[in-house]
């Protein structure tokens, strides 16, 4: 096999403690690519996400993850694919730190953005990751846009099937390591690899590569777990998980044995697994396969090599192990400062001490060759988990102008005949229209159902269009919609959108305001409005896992009011149909609505027990303290569902949802009749909103 891009490491330059005999180490050339991708997914973190504390990621003092891993990534390939590692290593941090159910969430926030790049070759929306997301994608597709979307169907569906949301508390290893050898995320690195080496596995040998491939994933999981396990421990520790997803605990609860013996067993398998995958290796080599299925299997057996010499040294999984001199330049003062050295001017060009291998002289960190001991930077003296301000390009300053930074001697002297330079001949870039549109992106990167969605994919079934139109028709529906969020929440003022700050509370009131179906499904579409209007109202209020709890504890918070604020309508002044109906039930003269049992109508009436102008009073004063102050503690609150519990709203306002629904159901019916296609979507989607 050829090596264009990487150099085979001297066996006495590392060691594998021979878990990995058979399979030496190589270095990609380009090395120095993978600090400046991972120290920019750390800044952009930072900046769009959230801080770091005290992650560590892919980065080593002498082999970072990737260099080793793929050492044949084409070197115009090494800097994203780094980026979107390091995204994954952080994305992997917060759902090893969070509940199954947070951690649910944050994937899903991946899959949908990685779906949105495989069917659409775009990403929107405001988030964070989505802008980290959008920025892989957009590098990807510049380099190989056919390699590229592939990529991202990969890891869409990594991130929809894997990525830890099956975790539990596995009792042996039979069980575990089917999992775990696809959770480790062979989807997500089967795609960094084939778009990094250029690589296209045909449709036809798919199934033969999974197969070889198999001790390869077992080798690589269980390899993980090895090194990972004090990490997991700590993070499962952390939030009160009584167990770790990790084949070492597995073996230990299985066995009954201590650490250190789980971990000689876990080490045993590794080497059996090795064995496995250099016996595929050769078997593949005298089959009649594609060159680029060949290629695969090797460059594989490369990433078992280079996880395990990373592992042994990478301050990931050893607190005490510190970085390199540049590494830790780069954390202090930025890229910008200290950008990438590849490609070289000249080899020559480059001192041995910036060369491929920056090294630990007596344990002190030392840069260029220069420095000593007392005057190298210490690990703790400053963060090593991105870029820090000072040395971070501002985002005003246009791209071709220098900047004073350090000891720039060009600023020295005639500083103010440079700045009249910059100020009277610089071409500023053209004004864009993102700061607008900003306020669009964030209300459409929030989660959403997609009833919207699925509505119109049913309906699709009658009226037959094409693909094209009606993606067409969703994106607009969708832009209609998200429009009137914006709009509704202004006029109501609501702090909350779907669980997230509502966008005028971001962006503000004046930033925030934005600057056909046919007759026979008229009928349809009223009911499916009012339905979900008067819905939206009674969940609001109640869901119906509480129905029982309603008059026994009134100290609900919903997975609905969660996402909304509790009882936010109170707060609005929204004259919902469970308030009107608990204004108009206390009113002794009002013919229309079905007496109460307080009522002079009922039956059961006793003028002795006729409290209705009290609570009637009650309930006015209320409404009048929330117009004064713009909104009702959370006891003022209790106190008026009460009211309405007690008028019977509730079960009222439910009565009406189950006419309604009964009423889409005789509708849906009809239509099925009329078009003669019966639509399972639809009633699905119906399914799911019935309360």
């Amino acid at each position: 096999m050829e090596y264009k891009y990487s150099t085979e490491e001297h066996p006495s330059t590392y060691d594998t403690e021979g878990l990995c005999d058979g399979i030496p180490v190589r270095r990609n050339v380009a090395a120095d690519l993978e600090e400046i991708g991972t120290f920019r997914a750390q800044e952009d973190w930072r900046q769009h996400v959230g801080p770091l504390g005290g992650y560590k990621g892919g980065l080593g003092p002498r082999y970072s993850f990737m260099t080793v891993s793929v050492p044949e990534c084409l070197p115009d390939r090494l800097e994203i694919i780094s980026y979107a590692n390091e995204l994954a290593f952080l994305h992997d941090d917060i759902t090893d730190n969070v509940s199954k159910e947070e951690g649910d969430v944050a994937n899903d926030e991946m899959m949908h953005a990685f779906h949105e790049a495989a069917s659409k070759g775009d990403i929107q929306g405001a988030s964070g990751k989505r802008l980290m997301q959008a920025k892989i994608l957009k590098e990807m597709l510049a380099i190989d846009k056919p390699r590229a979307l592939v990529a991202m169907k990969s890891w869409a569906k990594f991130v929809e099937s894997a990525s830890g949301r099956e975790h539990h508390d596995f009792k042996s290893l039979d069980e575990y390591i089917p999992y775990r050898s696809f959770d480790v995320g062979q989807l997500f690195w089967h795609a960094l690899l084939t778009f990094g080496c250029a690589l296209t596995i045909p449709d036809e040998e798919a199934d033969l590569c999974r197969e070889l491939m198999i001790p390869t994933w077992i080798a690589a999981s269980l390899t993980n777990d090895l090194f990972s396990f004090q990490k997991e421990y700590d993070d499962a520790k952390k939030i009160g998980q009584p167990y770790v997803v990790n084949a070492v605990w597995v073996l230990m609860q299985e066995k009954r044995v201590p650490e250190e013996e789980a971990k000689l067993e876990c080490r045993k398998r590794i080497k059996e697994e090795i064995k496995k995958a250099n016996k595929n290796a050769e078997l593949v080599k005298e089959m009649e396969v594609s060159e680029d299925l060949k290629r695969y299997i090797e460059l594989l057996r490369y990433s078992l090599s280079g996880n395990v010499v990373w592992s042994l040294q990478c301050p990931r999984y050893h607190k005490n192990i510190p970085y390199n001199g540049l590494q830790l330049q780069r954390a202090k003062h930025g890229i910008a400062k200290f950008p990438a050295r590849w490609p070289p001017k000249e080899q020559n060009d480059l001192p041995a001490e910036e060369s491929a291998n920056p090294t630990i002289l007596n344990g002190t960190n030392q840069l260029n060759g220069v420095g000593s001991p007392a005057d190298s930077p210490k690990l703790n003296d400053f963060a090593v988990d991105g870029l820090p301000t000072n040395g971070a390009r501002s985002p005003l300053i246009p791209n071709g102008v220098k900047t004073s930074t350090g000891n720039d001697q060009s600023w020295k002297g005639n500083s103010v005949k440079h700045t009249d330079d910059v100020i009277l001949n610089t071409k500023l870039p053209d004004l864009s229209d993102q700061i607008v549109e900003e306020p669009f992106k964030y209300v459409s990167s929030l989660p959403s159902k997609g009833v919207r969605e699925h509505v119109i994919d049913a309906i699709n079934a009658w009226l037959k269009l094409p693909p094209q139109p009606l993606v067409t028709i969703k994106k607009v529906v969708q832009m209609l919609h998200n429009a009137s969020l914006m709009l509704d929440d202004i006029e109501d003022t609501s702090p909350l959108r779907r669980g997230k700050p509502s966008t005028h509370e971001i962006y503000g009131g004046s930033q925030t305001s934005p600057p056909g179906i046919k007759p026979n499904l008229d009928t349809l579409a009223c009911l499916l409005g009012r339905y979900f209007q008067i819905r939206d109202d009674y969940m609001n209020l109640f869901s119906p896992d509480q129905q029982q709890q309603q008059l026994a504890n009134l100290r609900f918070l919903t997975k609905y009011t969660k996402a909304k604020g509790f009882c936010e309508d109170l707060d609005e002044g929204k004259y919902s149909l469970p308030l009107i109906h608990a204004l108009q039930a206390r009113s002794p003269h009002n013919p229309l609505l079905p007496s109460p049992p307080n009522s002079p109508n009922h039956p059961n009436y006793s003028p002795l027990t006729d409290n209705n102008t009290i609570h009637n009073t009650q309930l006015q004063s209320l409404l009048i303290k929330r117009r004064l102050h713009g909104s009702l503690a959370f006891e003022q609150k209790q106190l008026v569902l009460a009211h309405m519990q007690h008028a019977g709203s509730l079960e009222f306002t439910r009565g009406v949802l189950e006419a309604l629904y009964s009423e889409l159901e005789g509708e849906m019916g009809r239509l099925e009749g009329e078009f003669g296609v019966g639509v399972l979507e639809l009633r699905r989607v119906v399914e799911k909103l019935k309360v």
